[in-house]
């Protein structure tokens, strides 16, 4: 019985063989001779067209859904930015990338056309706005909040049921936002050093390495944001005060809430000031970057974003919202 067994399955074995040799047979002689003439029928089957691939952020998710449903001529792939700056390094870029200013950069395309704009700014509940901003009158406000994270609302002269500086950020591993906003607050902190105000924004490497005091700092903010708040840190701060209480976000997020909610916090003019530009950018005569960024900019703007705004943003260059990228990961 088992040498049966054995030989039924050499002999499938010796099928399958055969079949590839003859269908490797045929194919040798259907291609064309080495004497510029054919010895068998060449293939009329049209060439593929690759179709045109726009990379989206995740944080407008919804927009990008609009956008595929107006546009079938494309393929909208929604994504992590940092997923798509890391693909780009390793050379496989798409055709086009709906992001923000500073990371469009890395792409390198040829063109690329603004969206809509919004600016940063620092939200607390209402009633921790007076002790938070005489705590911090005359500093850098992520200079001074970040060297009090984690430590109780009484180094602010705060009452101690009020817990402790919870900062938030919207993760920026995954949103683009929250690297941006994160990025900003980096530059408040640079502000505070040798570099100055005016020099801050181009903050590099070699500025967090021989700081020493950055790499403290920069822990504090990075491990005193609960990870509840990564998400949507607004909505946990109007949920619960108590979970995060110093929330670094964008006036369209703020323009969105419910006029309840609002009411119920307080924004802080961030200094430096800093604004997030959406844009598009793409390969030119592949990618209709103008039409996108128009339609992207309608769909921003009817959620609380502006008109694209032009001159300085405040926020550094796509190069350093990834080293801060890296130097949020290494302090997680």
């Amino acid at each position: 019985m088992v040498a049966k067994r054995i030989a039924a399955v050499l002999a499938a074995v010796a099928l399958i063989v055969g079949a590839v040799l003859l269908r490797q047979r045929l194919n040798d002689d259907d291609s064309p001779s080495t004497d510029g003439g054919s010895t068998g029928t060449q293939s009329t089957e049209p060439a593929t067209v690759e179709s045109t691939v726009i990379a989206c952020v995740t944080d407008f998710a919804v927009q990008c859904a609009a956008l595929q449903a107006d546009n079938d001529d494309i393929t909208v792939r929604v994504e992590d930015w940092s997923i798509t700056a890391e693909a780009i390094a390793a050379g496989n870029r798409p055709d086009g990338w709906i992001a923000l200013a500073p990371l469009a950069t890395l792409a390198g395309f040829d063109t690329t056309v603004p969206a809509a704009s919004t600016q940063i700014t620092v939200v607390v509940r209402a009633e921790r706005f007076d002790v938070l901003t005489a705590g911090c009158a005359g500093r850098m406000l992520w200079r001074c909040v970040g060297e009090r994270a984690g430590d109780p609302w009484t180094e602010f002269d705060g009452p101690q049921t009020w817990g402790k500086v919870l900062p938030g950020f919207s993760d920026p591993a995954k949103l683009a936002v929250g690297a941006v906003l994160l990025a900003n607050a980096h530059v408040g902190y640079f502000a505070e050093t040798d570099l100055g105000p005016d020099g801050a924004e181009n903050f590099q490497s070699v500025d967090t390495e021989a700081d020493g005091d950055h790499a403290g700092w920069n822990a504090r903010v990075a491990r005193a944001v609960p990870r509840d708040a990564l998400v949507d840190p607004l909505a946990l701060l109007i949920q619960r005060g108590s979970a995060v209480n110093v929330v670094a976000t964008t006036m369209a997020q703020l323009s969105a809430l419910p006029a309840s909610s609002a009411s119920a916090v307080r924004s802080i003019d961030e200094q430096p000031a800093g604004r997030v530009d959406a844009v598009v950018t793409g390969i030119g005569d592949r990618v209709d970057v103008t039409q996108l960024a128009t339609a992207l900019g309608s769909e921003l703007q009817a959620s609380g974003w502006t008109a694209p705004e032009s001159g300085a943003d405040g926020v550094p260059s796509g190069a350093t919202v990834v080293l801060v990228r890296n130097l949020w990961k290494g302090a997680r």
